[in-house]
């Protein structure tokens, strides 16, 4: 059986480099080099550079569940 192709787009998340958990999501090539923007961020009022992050589904699941453990304890 032949294997799946790779799509040749990918979807990326710029995160804000002030660590306030803000981002903003693009899609892109596969081939293209990494992505890096000096974007708004509304948390810190500021432009700062957001760098890139791989979205996956594991890690939205990671994410979403310290979330959850996080507002169960306190």
């Amino acid at each position: 059986m032949a294997r799946k192709a790779k799509s040749r787009v990918i979807n990326v998340r710029l995160l804000s480099m002030a660590m306030t958990g803000y981002f903003y999501t693009f899609t892109r090539l596969r081939t293209a080099p990494p992505m890096s923007m000096i974007k708004y961020d509304p948390i810190d009022n500021t432009y700062i550079n957001h760098a890139l992050n791989m979205i996956s589904s594991c890690s939205c699941v990671r994410i979403l569940s310290s979330h959850l453990a996080s507002t169960m304890a306190g």
